[in-house]
């Protein structure tokens, strides 16, 4: 995992300064990018990640590319208002193809949360560290075709496990689960307010007879993430607006309905 960062930094700083040289003749730039959300509830894929009070959630990120070529470097994170759940910290990086097809990897991180090495930002070790850390293919949609879909699976640390047997309490060693997450939406605006209905779940499913439990708290497959979102930008001036958005998602699996709102701010 260290060699993937000094991999990513090194990337990083050869395509910056291969956007600044090759700027005028091929049009590439390097643009920055940082923000935030204010949310009623972090709702995470159908799984309430933030307690029973607002969060903030800060981001910041690198695009450097062109029309059709786009390297994203950035970090995401969630802190809820009343101080008493998970705090939440990523590092992301993406390709995106022609703003159609996105590859993404993200490291999730959540600080606090244990109290043993896994709390320990720079501990890597497969079998004990926090981090998790997944990979995503999204297709997102065009102008003849709204759809949208994504498929992420967790390919390295604090995934669920498989357990060795049914009455052992210990997992087989080095045998994440993957827990991989599909999901479609559909885009749509309807009088200048986006719609977006989407279905999302997890294929993974865990085995009962052995006592294993999901990464998103499941004891079987299915729909965890089930709901639609509307959003719109309200203008203020000539040159800010400020989007908000209302989500209504159901968790089938878990059976649980939440009702969020959210607003956000970005540089332009």
């Amino acid at each position: 995992m260290r060699r993937f960062y000094l991999i990513l930094s090194l990337l990083t700083i050869s395509l910056f300064s291969f956007s600044q040289e090759k700027n005028d003749s091929s049009r590439w730039s390097t643009t920055f990018h940082c923000g935030g959300d204010l949310m009623s509830r972090y709702i995470w894929r159908g799984i309430n990640l933030g307690g029973n009070s607002p969060a903030t959630q800060p981001w910041i990120r690198i695009d450097i590319g062109n029309s059709k070529h786009t390297l994203s470097i950035g970090a995401w994170g969630s802190y809820s208002m009343a101080g008493t759940s998970n705090e939440e910290c990523d590092l992301i990086a993406s390709y995106t193809y022609k703003s159609m097809l996105t590859f993404m990897v993200t490291d999730y991180f959540f600080p606090g949360l244990y109290s043993d090495q896994r709390d320990k930002y720079f501990y890597y070790n497969q079998d004990s560290t926090g981090h998790v850390v997944e990979a995503c293919v999204s297709f997102n949609g065009t102008k003849d075709i709204p759809l949208t879909f994504m498929a992420c699976t967790n390919v390295y640390g604090n995934d669920a496990r498989r357990m060795k047997s049914v009455n052992d309490t210990t997992f087989r060693d080095n045998c994440l689960m993957y827990t991989t997450y599909l999901e479609l939406g559909y885009k749509k605006t309807i009088r200048g307010i986006d719609v977006n209905p989407f279905i999302g779940g997890t294929i993974t499913k865990p085995d009962t007879k052995r006592n294993e439990v999901g990464y998103f708290g499941n004891t079987k497959a299915g729909i965890t993430n089930l709901g639609i979102r509307i959003s719109k930008a309200i203008p203020v001036t000539e040159h800010f607006a400020i989007p908000l958005q209302g989500v209504l998602i159901a968790d089938p699996v878990m059976n649980k309905i939440f009702m969020v709102f959210g607003i956000s701010f970005t540089t332009l």
